[in-house]
């Protein structure tokens, strides 16, 4: 059977186009890539039927949102947040999860325009070293100018919507002042994989925060790993047994400081006392484990919240510019880092 894979490959265009041909909207396809489309649907003898027309229809209730990981605790709580402020204003939500994968994200993209939903939050699958969108979902969102967009990476040139962040600079910067208010000069960070702007902004902060110190950032210990509590637990193992260059880490994400804090006791540490935390993120797992974790907390309600939000104000007034938003985030202190229970 012919499907609308097979016209779009012919055509040489994508899955959404295909249905924006066929369905004379709600975005305006190019004189010849619509006869493209149309000579395409000719040559394959391509017949949509009944289920495919309903399914192609406009969703004007419905958002789309692909997440990096459902594993990870904090897009799992980042996802309910969107997804119960959407549903509080009327929405429903389809969601994706792109396993950090620009391939899976993008297919998503695809899968999402071609049922015509009303707007697109990504909370994110970074591929690039600038922490921008990996090749493919650039190229589905600087195409697809018009649909109501939030994107918790950094849009690719060209492409119009809003970027919703926390604010991860001035986040790491409180959480490093925390450390030296705690009397450690030698203050190492677990970071995550480099592509992902949000890491880059970290590593910044925690670098600024210690030269303005009179600390040299780049003599301190710097690890990285994925956004992952056991490949963080085998790195902080590893690390353990050679000699300590640090009394104190400025780490990512709550995620891996569980591993981390499972590994420093498992090789005899005494937390906070050998070694001081602070993480970022503020999952609600921080406040179980032992020691209990000083978090930088990121305003997950908010952010789920102004995606929505803006993704409401873009469907009412279609986006044609860019704009970038930051959240505050907080510093909620317990006892890994030396402070009282």
């Amino acid at each position: 059977m012919v499907t609308r894979d097979d016209v779009a490959q012919l055509a040489g265009t994508s899955t959404a186009v295909v249905s924006y041909v066929l369905n004379n909207g709600p975005r305006p396809v190019a004189a010849a890539t619509r006869q493209r489309v149309l000579q395409a649907v000719e040559d394959l003898g391509y017949r949509p039927n009944a289920a495919a027309r309903a399914l192609s229809r406009r969703h004007d209730d419905v958002i789309g949102l692909v997440v990096p990981n459902f594993d990870n605790p904090y897009f799992a709580a980042l996802a309910t947040a969107i997804e119960g402020a959407a549903t509080a204003k009327g929405y429903n939500v389809i969601l994706g999860n792109a396993r950090h994968e620009d391939e899976r994200q993008a297919a998503y993209v695809e899968t999402f325009l071609s049922r015509q939903c009303c707007g697109l939050i990504l909370v994110g699958a970074a591929q690039e070293s600038d922490g921008r969108n990996g090749p493919r979902t650039s190229a589905l969102l600087k195409r697809e100018q018009g649909i109501p967009l939030v994107s918790f990476d950094p849009l690719p040139s060209g492409a119009r919507g809003t970027v919703l962040a926390p604010d991860n600079v001035n986040g790491a910067a409180a959480a490093v002042e925390h450390l030296l208010g705690h009397g450690h000069s030698r203050i190492g960070m677990l970071a995550g994989p480099e592509r992902f702007m949000a890491v880059q902004k970290r590593e910044q902060g925690w670098r600024e925060t210690l030269d303005a110190a009179g600390i040299d950032a780049a003599g301190q210990t710097v690890m990285r790993s994925r956004f992952d509590r056991y490949e963080a637990f085998d790195l902080t193992e590893r690390l353990l047994r050679s000699p300590q260059h640090f009394t104190a880490l400025f780490i990512h994400t709550d995620e891996q400081a569980i591993g981390v804090i499972h590994a420093a006791r498992a090789a005899g540490l005494t937390l906070p006392q050998d070694l001081a935390i602070v993480s970022f993120d503020g999952i609600r797992e921080a406040g179980l484990i032992t020691p209990q974790l000083t978090t930088v907390q990121q305003p997950i309600a908010q952010l789920g919240a102004r995606a929505v939000d803006l993704i409401q104000t873009q469907i009412a007034r279609r986006p044609t510019t860019r704009s970038t938003e930051q959240l505050t985030c907080q510093l909620v202190t317990r006892t890994s880092c030396g402070c009282p229970g």
